[in-house]
């Protein structure tokens, strides 16, 4: 499968919005720590992410299609400049984005925020948004359909409250959301683990 970093730009622009969106006020977001809800589901006999490339992150790990690129950027926020390591495995028509980040103490990460940060960066709208708990962290999954560098796109985000660190696992797909959801998206977000 062909990469490039064409496609790259228009997915940063989209990780600087949920960062930008991100913070909230003083820490009153519930940390609940029970089980996951993402997880992939490979078959019996094949295991669909050995073929991935690990990537080890600040606070995370887990595999993407290929060696991830890494770019430091400083974004402003509400509380602040915030510094984040983006991590991206750009294709021809989709891209990876992975950013974890702090906020400075006694910042809440409002993850609604953002999803709202992140829908109105492409003009879109929130198809779905489901609260859900990742290895025991509050999140949201979410799919906007939006437009990002003149391109009709759907970005599928998945964003966690670790420990009061955002981690955000972004999938952008140029075009309309297909009728499932992609199931390579799956099989990445089963790879995550967190330090």
């Amino acid at each position: 499968m062909k990469r490039s970093s064409s496609w790259a730009p228009a997915a940063v622009v989209v990780v600087a919005a949920l960062l930008l969106g991100g913070c909230g006020g003083a820490d009153d977001e519930p940390s609940a720590k029970s089980g996951s809800t993402t997880s992939s589901s490979p078959s019996p006999t094949a295991d669909p992410a050995a073929d991935l490339v690990p990537l080890d992150g600040n606070g995370f790990a887990m595999k993407l299609r290929q060696k991830a690129v890494a770019e430091e950027q400083t974004f402003d926020t509400k509380v602040g400049k915030v510094k984040a390591t983006l991590y991206t495995d750009a294709g021809d028509d989709d891209a990876f984005v992975v950013a974890m980040n702090a906020y400075p103490a006694g910042t809440r990460v409002d993850l609604d925020g953002a999803v709202r940060g992140v829908a109105q960066n492409v003009g879109g709208t929130v198809d779905v948004n489901e609260t859900v708990e990742v290895q025991g962290n509050p999140a949201r999954q979410v799919r906007i359909a939006g437009t990002s560098a003149g391109n009709e796109v759907t970005v599928y985000l998945l964003a966690v409250n670790v420990d009061n660190k955002l981690f955000q696992l972004q999938y952008v797909l140029r075009g309309a959301a297909p009728a499932t959801t992609p199931e390579i998206l799956d099989t990445v977000a089963g790879t995550i683990t967190f330090d």
